[in-house]
């Protein structure tokens, strides 16, 4: 299973400002609902449920990945494009291993 911090790079990817609108909106949508049935601010949710906020923050986060924005780029795809890819053959095992510099 993947460390939480192996998906680092990607959140800081997420920061840029040409994600910023569409992420936010995404966040809106999921948490808009609960929180209109308690009368709470979606901007109030984080302070509200504290060490619990990084939870929700990141089931948004996993469905932003898996989506394609509305003029069709996803996040993922372009975040690789950007990352230089470098193939290293080993002798040792007969196998090629594709190693991500970044």
């Amino acid at each position: 299973m993947p460390r939480a911090d192996s998906l680092a790079s990607l959140m800081k990817w997420l920061r840029r400002a040409e994600w910023q609108d569409a992420f936010s909106e995404l966040l809106h949508r999921h948490v808009a609902p609960v929180c209109a049935k308690f009368d709470v601010a979606v901007d109030e949710l984080p302070e509200l449920i504290e060490d619990q906020y990084p939870t929700v923050w990141g089931c948004v986060f996993e469905d932003f990945l898996g989506r394609n924005l509305d003029d069709g780029r996803n996040i993922v795809d372009e975040y690789l494009e950007q990352i230089p890819v470098m193939f290293e053959h080993s002798r040792h095992d007969e196998r090629s291993s594709c190693i991500l510099a970044g």
